[in-house]
Order: structure tokens, then sequence, then C-alpha cells
């Protein structure tokens, strides 16, 4: 009698998505802006903001126009990104 035993694993994986976001915004300077990114994903996904340019955020920022970058990603799926536009009015 012959048994055969098999170990199967099943790896289930939903890629990294962003669901919401801030909304774009005009903003008055002394204002506070919170800024929000809802994922999904299996591995759940991290989440960076960053600034267009790569750098990290500051915790503010001056009068104008500012692009800003939020990143999901997870070690199992490409990252998602979506830009932010805000202006500040000084």
């Amino acid at each position: 009698m012959h048994v055969i035993y098999s170990n199967i694993v099943y790896c289930f994986v939903d890629p990294a998505k962003i669901v919401s976001i801030t909304q774009s915004q005009t903003l008055t300077e002394g204002d506070t802006l919170i800024l929000y990114c809802n994922t999904s994903g299996i591995p759940l996904p991290e989440v960076t903001w960053s600034r267009v340019d790569g750098a990290a955020m500051p915790s503010s920022v001056g009068g104008g126009t500012h692009i800003t970058v939020c990143t999901a990603w997870s070690s199992m799926s490409m990252p998602h990104t979506v830009i932010l536009i805000f202006h500040l009015k000084s």
C-alpha cells in the first residue's frame, strides 16, 4: 500500500489598491490639512506620503500649490499611486 501525501499551499494575493483619499482642496494659511489614504489588498498594503519629487512630507508648508503623492504597496504587488493637489492661500 502506498500513501501519497501532498502539501498544497494556496497563496491569495489581492494587489495593493487605494480605495479613497483626501480630496484636492484650497486652504487658507493657518488651516489644518488632514491627509488620509484608505487602502485594500492582501497582504495589507503599507502607505507612504511624499512630495512629487520623492522627498519626505514637511510638517508645514508655505503658500502656493503643493503636489502630494500617496503610494500603497506590498511585498506581493506593484505600487498604486494617487496624486493629491492642494492650494494654500497666504
